[in-house]
């Protein structure tokens, strides 16, 4: 495991960071929409802390709000919270209601167990909530906890365009900031440009949907495979050149990776030894490729982020997309025709849904989830029978 300081926080932290949003749940399952199940928790946080992870992120709504609660659990149970950084966030639902975020931020310690947060992150900014933010004086609640030592670094995640990424840089003394990286989406949200921004800044980025909520550790299609076969280089998984590409950037402080299982968290550390600017022009030209045949062959712009989640309707939007892009990218023909035929039985689908537009005022990626949602149902129930 690498380790680095995180800016002048002076924090150690290992390269690979444990993201708390994909834990498995307490039904025995892995749906980020489900209150998370402690035990497997307590399980993972272990293994992680025996693997060298220490940066640990959660935020208020994982998993019903459990995510922060079980996290709390198991570093009091293990004894390792002082070896720790933790990393939460303060909800973005409330930046037009500054009377809550005391009370908010006293209910993350309770269930954090815990006097105070290594990192404090102002959550899932984009330019209406900054600007809410900043007129309601989030900037000056921001402040005094810090000064209070209750939260020791202050930082925000973003999903946004890299305009909007660079003025909320710009617009506070941030020790940190969180931005969605990954070799597929260099020109998405703050994206490449983005990073070399807060990089010449010298804030330190930790990455998110360091493998597009585990888009790139699925087997890929037959042309991608084909790139990493190539052999004159190197033998590595999918999984494992993304996360390389991820560390090569010097700006990276901690890449994260929402790991369900031990399996995931052995592949990721394995690979968190990587040194920046380790990756050869011949490894880097075959990401390239890589990305190119991605992008031609990509339907939806989905993370699995579930902001979007619950829906009113019982709509498992994230699932759907998931099953979409996978039946488009790998040409899932019988696994797409058997689950979409279930979702449409159990009434999780576009049928159900009323077309109140929650969905989309919540997604990050700013979708338009009901429109592909309707395209979805009709490309999907061609397959089944009639």
């Amino acid at each position: 495991m690498r380790y680095t300081t995180l800016g002048k926080t002076g924090y150690q932290v290992s390269a690979l960071g444990f993201g708390l949003m994909r834990l498995p749940d307490n039904q025995g399952g892995m749906r980020r929409d489900l209150p998370a199940d402690p035990v497997k928790t307590r399980e993972l946080v272990a293994k992680a802390f025996e693997l060298g992870i220490n940066y640990f992120d959660t935020a208020y709504p994982y998993h019903q709000q459990t995510s922060e609660t079980v996290l709390g659990m198991a570093l009091e149970d293990l004894g390792i919270r002082k070896d720790c950084v933790i990393a939460t966030k303060l909800p973005s639902a409330t930046m037009k209601e500054p009377e809550r975020w005391e009370s908010i931020f006293a209910e993350q310690l309770r269930k954090l167990r815990t006097d105070h947060v290594d990192v404090y992150l102002v959550h899932n900014l984009n330019r209406v909530r900054w600007a809410d933010f900043c007129r309601n004086g989030g900037l000056d609640f921001l402040t005094r906890i810090k000064r209070q030592g209750r939260a020791r670094a202050i930082g925000f995640s973003l999903h946004d365009e890299t305009d909007v990424f660079c003025t909320v840089l710009d617009g506070y003394d941030w020790d940190v900031c969180q931005i969605q990286f990954n070799y597929l989406d260099i020109k998405l949200q703050a994206g490449l440009a983005g990073y070399e921004y807060a990089a010449a800044k010298g804030i330190p980025v930790i990455s998110m949907e360091t493998l597009k909520g585990g888009m790139l550790a699925c087997p890929p299609p037959a042309a991608v495979q084909a790139v990493w076969d190539d052999p004159s280089l190197p033998r590595r998984s999918p999984a494992e050149w993304a996360m390389r590409w991820v560390l090569d950037h010097a700006g990276i402080a901690v890449a994260l990776s929402g790991m369900g299982c031990d399996s995931e968290l052995i592949a990721n550390a394995a690979c968190a030894e990587h040194a920046p600017g380790s990756l050869s022009k011949q490894e880097l030209t075959a990401i390239d490729k890589a990305r190119q045949i991605y992008q031609s062959m990509y339907r939806i712009q989905c993370t699995g982020c579930a902001y979007c989640m619950p829906c009113p309707q019982g709509v498992t939007i994230p699932y759907l997309f998931r099953l979409y892009n996978n039946y488009k990218l790998f040409n899932e023909t019988h696994w797409a025709k058997i689950q979409y035929g279930q979702a449409l039985v159990n009434g999780m689908a576009f049928p159900s849904c009323v077309g109140c537009g929650q969905c989309a005022r919540q997604c990050p990626q700013g979708l338009a989830i009901p429109e592909l949602l309707r395209d979805i149902h009709e490309e999907l129930r061609q397959l089944l029978p009639s």
